[in-house]
């Protein structure tokens, strides 16, 4: 089971978290891991590379990766508002086209 996090900060997504193996076919077959790897890195590739923001994250082998924005400016939190919530659209999707039993989504305030 993988487990989403998002952290809303009133209406702003300010960080996310995955964690687990979504058990749906075996490692390196698996398309739900490899789609929601795919999000959350080309999320934060994004947040890096295009959005020039100062992000905080921990990425380890076994799926784990944590991203903060929490700690930036509100300018910078509200630009990075597009590619953070399409990869909760994303996560949102994979879950409404039948992926439900694999992964869990929270969204919490903080």
């Amino acid at each position: 089971m993988i487990d989403v996090v998002f952290k809303l900060d009133e209406s702003y997504i300010v960080a996310f978290e995955i964690e687990g193996h979504a058990g749906f076919d075996d490692a390196g077959n698996d398309i739900l891991c490899s789609a929601i790897s795919f999000l959350s890195q080309a999320t934060l590739n994004g947040l890096i590379e295009i959005l020039k923001v100062n992000v905080q994250y921990k990425a380890e082998d076994d799926g784990y990766l944590n991203v903060s924005i929490e700690n930036e400016e509100d300018e910078h939190i509200e630009k990075c508002q597009v590619l953070l919530k399409t990869m909760l659209l994303g996560i949102k999707s994979l879950i409404k086209d039948g992926y439900g039993d694999y992964v869990r989504l929270f969204i919490k305030e903080v």
